[in-house]
């Protein structure tokens, strides 16, 4: 006959393999960040650092785009010439961009990377992100509370009939901006262009940062044999025409021309037609509609990608 101390004891186990086993289970099977490659119900989180490393794994792809999520919003499906995966994610610095291809960057015929008007090395470093996790962090996040409540949320949500934040080729399925840029608010606009022209005053003055990693990425993807084309994507006319008027295009030109000698195959859309203020949504004029993306790869991007191609296999 067992002993009431170890029968309360295996109760107690028993009870806590319950309390901690099952959610470990529900997370890492439900896999609310796709982190794990699991995830079969879609992704309604942010969590773009965690799914893209799983995604662009299993998305069938011959091309890569990545940048921020200005790049973030192109949906890949509709990019011609290559089949992209949009590795992009949002506020993507040089470095995440960086150590992303440093990991995933392999067999592609093509990297397309957005840059973005005057970036720098970020000015704090956050180190490899997309290592593989040792123990101890795939256990915190399999035991965090968050999580479960985040594998709830997608459960419900995909019973609901829910769309999925993210599609399988990585792109926004829709950008929470165009939703935004709909409603008629100028003011809201108004007070966006004007903080977009502050900051943009202050990246353009050279800043004790280097674009050490955008050297990184040029010389890992030709290690790689990899082509890699830059994009500079376009910026709302507005923002662009206040640089010029601070007297800031000959910073400017210089920080183009820094890039330009890391890659020499560069598409600078910055000052271009398609930064017409109709390209831009109303109340968010940081991010061109999903439609611009589209015309200036089709149209520009990838014409210029398939010449650098061609003239390599000479």
């Amino acid at each position: 006959m067992k002993s009431p101390a170890r029968h309360f004891t295996l109760i107690m186990l028993a009870v806590s393999v319950l309390f901690v086993g099952l959610p470990v289970l529900l997370n890492y099977l439900v896999d609310p960040y796709d982190r794990f490659g699991n995830n079969t119900m879609g992704v309604f989180i942010m969590a773009e650092r965690e799914l893209k490393p799983s995604e662009v794994v299993r998305f069938p792809h011959n091309a890569l785009m990545i940048g921020n999520s200005r790049i973030a919003s192109i949906p890949a499906v509709k990019v011609n010439g290559f089949k992209f995966f949009n590795a992009s994610f949002a506020a993507a610095t040089p470095e995440e961009i960086y150590y992303f291809l440093e990991h995933y960057a392999h067999k592609e015929e093509l990297v397309v990377i957005g840059i973005d008007m005057c970036a720098r090395d970020p000015g704090v470093l956050k180190g490899d992100i997309f290592r593989p996790g040792d123990f101890a962090s795939v256990s915190e996040h399999l035991v965090n509370l968050q999580t479960v409540e985040y594998s709830l949320k997608t459960v419900f949500s995909h019973w609901g009939g829910k769309p999925s934040r993210y599609l399988p080729d990585g792109s926004l399925a829709a950008p929470e901006w165009g939703n935004a840029g709909k409603l008629d608010d100028p003011t809201a606009g108004k007070r966006y262009l004007d903080d977009m022209k502050a900051h943009m005053v202050l990246n353009v003055v050279p800043a004790p940062r280097s674009l050490s990693f955008c050297r990184k990425i040029a010389d890992t993807l030709r290690a790689r044999n990899i082509p890699v084309v830059v994009v500079m994507p376009p910026i709302h006319e507005a923002v662009f025409r206040h640089v010029g008027e601070m007297n800031l295009q000959g910073r400017y030109e210089e920080w183009v021309a820094e890039v330009t000698s890391i890659f020499p195959n560069v598409v600078n859309l910055t000052g271009s037609p398609y930064g017409s203020a109709s390209n831009f949504y109303l109340r968010d004029p940081l991010h061109y509609k999903p439609e611009t993306g589209v015309q200036f790869m089709n149209e520009v991007v990838v014409p210029y990608a398939q010449k650098v191609l061609a003239e390599r296999r000479k």
